[in-house]
């Protein structure tokens, strides 16, 4: 399917009313409230709460001779990234907080148009590959309400925030698309820039990315006459090295000298990179014990201490959101709580990559789209630090998955693995403090990431298994009249 059947500009000039109640909206809530959190009062800089000035004050102190990585902003929050994003975003600093943090707002919500543009333009993409007998227009309403759900208060809490996540599921997305609907070397290539864009902004895009190369390169090597799957990999893994070359040494070096560059990226590495194994040790992330980190490691570390304090008399695990003695010890300090929960990030990670090579051999653009969107939950899983606004990454698994799932043949489970992120995720939101105290959002999509690997893998297997009499004929199913699946996406999505 053509990717030109949605239209942006179609779409808007549609829904205009719609679109112009949103601007409002938003504009109303800017005003109120975001730039608000961007302002500055020394009497009562608690309440000075955004992440925005972060990036500014660091991206100042890239050229006034400052250390990045030691300035901080009024709340005393250091900036923790590579330094190309601080660059970018420094000349912002010369305006006062409060009209930085609103550029910065209006930025995002375009990248947030833009991330829909992007998941329609992948639908649309992908829709005919996906065979079942149920009511394709229903199927796809149920689809694209779960993923609105799931996003959207991680994306509000972005927008709120000042926080770069919505522009990192942008790229995520645009290399997504380029590298699916690609069919020459220019597409793979700047598909590979897209995915290092997104990979200057945060180390973890590296790991879906990696998927998707992993997934070529299994299909190049298990099948001799796989030389498409043999050149986007490596047409993908060129444009992902050429765009780290060009954004994280290049262009820094052109603007701060090649040997400052170097320095900084050293200071990043050492004080960042080196530390995601225990990030407890150092704190390395500005109070990562944190009920707003909702990773794997945090999520069990939290429940583990709530536990022992309910239930077994231990100490109250609370204590460590407010101001505590640097030696408060809790039950899950010990280090066989700390081997556990490693053990299980392994875990996590050793499941993906065996279900990547697993799914490699269905060879389908729709599987390829559900593995990258499994492979942007893990992230959430394995690494040791993710904000609650990291969970919008969420997005492509909850779409692709439940698509390619319905392939195989299972629209029931694929309506269920669709509507449990859009139930835990606000639920999350909905019920802070305790829900972040007890790590229902982590252990939950922990838990939904290894179940769908699992129920995927067995799909996979009762295809393999099936003799071809017994397989739905994808251009049969197109072709019969009547057909829910012979409507385009174009068609479905205009219908109010």
């Amino acid at each position: 399917m053509a990717i030109a059947d949605y239209s942006p500009v179609a779409d808007v000039f549609r829904r205009r009313w719609l679109y112009l109640g949103l601007v409002a909206a938003l504009a109303i809530w800017c005003a109120l409230d975001v730039m608000t959190r961007g302002a500055i009062n020394p009497r009562r800089i608690q309440e000075h709460r955004t992440d925005f000035t972060v990036y500014t004050e660091a991206g100042a102190a890239f050229f006034d001779g400052r250390d990045p990585y030691q300035v901080s902003n009024p709340r005393g929050w250091r900036y923790l990234y590579a330094p190309p994003f601080a660059i970018l975003v420094s000349p912002l600093h010369a305006l006062p907080p409060t009209w930085q943090v609103c550029v910065w707002f209006v930025l995002s919500v375009a990248t947030t148009f833009a991330c829909y543009v992007e998941m329609r333009r992948l639908v649309a993409l992908l829709n005919r590959q996906t065979v079942f007998d149920e009511d394709q227009t229903r199927f796809l309403f149920w689809i694209g309400w779960s993923g609105l759900l799931t996003a959207l208060f991680p994306i509000l809490n972005c927008l709120q925030r000042g926080q770069v996540e919505i522009l990192k599921l942008y790229l995520l997305l645009l290399g997504l698309r380029m590298f699916i609907s690609g069919r020459g070397a220019r597409q793979w290539l700047l598909a590979g820039i897209a995915f290092a864009m997104a990979t200057i902004l945060k180390l973890t895009p590296l790991l879906p990315v990696a998927c998707l190369i992993l997934s070529d390169g299994v299909l190049a090597l298990t099948r001799r006459s796989a030389h498409l799957a043999r050149l986007r990999a490596t047409l993908l893994s060129a444009g992902v090295g050429t765009g780290l070359v060009v954004f994280a040494l290049l262009l820094p070096a052109a603007l701060l000298g090649w040997n400052a560059n170097l320095h900084h990226l050293g200071t990043w590495f050492s004080g960042v990179v080196t530390k995601v194994v225990d990030v407890r040790t150092t704190d390395f992330g500005e109070d990562v014990r944190s009920i707003k980190n909702q990773s794997l490691d945090n999520a069990a570390y939290r429940l583990g201490n709530w536990i022992t304090y309910q239930f077994a008399g231990g100490p109250d695990d609370s204590i460590i959101d407010r101001p505590h003695p640097a030696g408060v010890v809790l039950p899950m300090d010990i280090s066989l709580a700390g081997e556990l929960i490693v053990i299980a990030r392994v875990a996590g990670l050793a499941v993906l990559l065996l279900f990547v090579i697993r799914s490699a051999r269905s060879d389908e653009p729709l599987g390829r789209a559900a593995t990258f969107g499994l492979a942007c939950v893990a992230t959430l899983v394995v690494c040791p630090v993710a904000r609650a606004c990291y969970f919008a990454l969420f997005l492509p698994a909850v779409v692709f998955t439940p698509l390619w799932l319905a392939q195989l043949g299972h629209p029931r489970i694929a309506r269920l693995l669709a509507f449990l992120p859009a139930m835990f995720v606000p639920l999350y939101y909905v019920l802070l403090p305790l829900s972040g105290r007890i790590g229902l959002l982590g252990l939950a999509s922990a838990a939904w990431f290894f179940v769908t690997c699992a129920i995927l893998e067995r799909a996979l297997s009762k295809r393999s298994n099936a003799t071809p009499r017994d397989l739905p004929s994808r251009e049969q199913s197109i072709a019969e009249p009547g057909s829910s699946f012979a409507k385009p996406l174009c068609e479905v999505v205009r219908q109010p």
